[in-house]
C-alpha cells in the first residue's frame, strides 16, 4: 500500500508539472476568452464614445446649417432691397442728368441772349 500511495503521489506530482496538450489548449482558450472579453469591452467603450461624438457633431452641424440658411435668407432680402435702392438711385441720376442737360441748355440760351443784349447795348 505504501508503494501504491507513493506511486499515486509521484504521478500527481508529475501530472501537476506536465500539463497535457489538451489541458494546455483549454488553458490557452480560457486566456484568449478573457482577452477577447477585455477587447470587446474596450471596443464597446470606444463605440459609445464615437456614437456620442457623432451625435454631437450631427447636432452642431444641423444647427450650423439652420443658422446659415437663415443668414442666406437675410442676405437675399438685403440684396433685393439694395437692388431696389440701386434702381431708384439710377432713375434719380437719370432724371438729374436730364434736368442738368435742360438747365445747361437754358443757361446757354440765356448766355446767348445776354451776350446779344450786351453787344446791342
Amino acid at each position: 500500500m505504501k508503494l501504491l500511495a507513493l506511486f499515486a503521489t509521484a504521478a500527481a506530482g508529475v501530472s501537476a508539472l506536465d500539463v497535457s496538450p489538451v489541458q494546455k489548449v483549454i488553458q490557452l482558450i480560457g486566456e484568449l476568452k478573457v482577452k477577447v472579453q477585455k477587447d470587446l469591452q474596450n471596443e464597446e467603450k470606444a463605440m459609445a464614445e464615437y456614437t456620442t461624438f457623432c451625435d454631437d457633431e450631427s447636432s452642431e452641424k444641423g444647427y450650423a446649417i439652420k443658422t446659415a440658411s437663415r443668414q442666406i435668407d437675410g442676405f437675399n432680402a438685403v440684396i433685393e432691397d439694395m437692388t431696389g435702392q440701386i434702381q431708384d438711385a439710377q432713375s434719380s441720376a437719370q432724371t438729374a442728368a436730364q434736368e442738368m442737360a435742360s438747365k445747361n441748355g437754358e443757361l446757354k440760351s440765356g448766355t446767348n441772349v445776354r451776350d446779344n443784349e450786351h453787344a446791342d447795348f
